[in-house]
């Protein structure tokens, strides 16, 4: 599906065109704690956990490139992503907002599964953001 795995779409890719998740700093980052949430009482994930925020079009752009990586490859997605919200700790997370895109590889298919890091540029806003009296 969209030349990526299922299981990467489920734990990395969320939406923004289908009402559910408003396109805005608070709504992207509260929607990113649910989905830790679910991760951690489901799968007993352990941080980071990140969610990248993107309209179809950009993930028909991604659907389109992938191929071109071929199987079992690290690759850049040059690809404009609308937030990418990546939750580092109990009470800790960072914000990129219009990312250049993100890192990632392909399993044995050629299908992206692997989410590895964000890709910035002078374009992109990112924030950190750590609760009060946390060291």
């Amino acid at each position: 599906m969209f030349n990526c795995t299922e299981d990467f779409l489920t734990r990395h890719v969320r939406n923004l065109a289908t009402g559910d998740i408003q396109d805005n700093y608070n709504d992207v980052v509260r929607y990113a704690g649910v989905v830790l949430q679910a991760r951690v009482e489901e799968f007993e994930h352990k941080y980071p956990n990140t969610v990248m925020f993107m309209y179809p079009v950009t993930l028909g752009t991604i659907r389109d490139r992938i191929p071109i990586y071929g199987a079992n490859a690290n690759f850049d997605m040059a690809v404009r992503i609308p937030w990418i919200v990546t939750w580092t700790g109990v009470g800790r997370y960072t914000v990129i907002q219009n990312a250049s895109g993100f890192r990632g590889s392909t399993d044995g298919a050629g299908l992206c599964n692997h989410y590895a890091a964000p890709l910035v540029d002078g374009q992109s806003v990112t924030t950190q953001w750590q609760a009060p009296g946390l060291l």
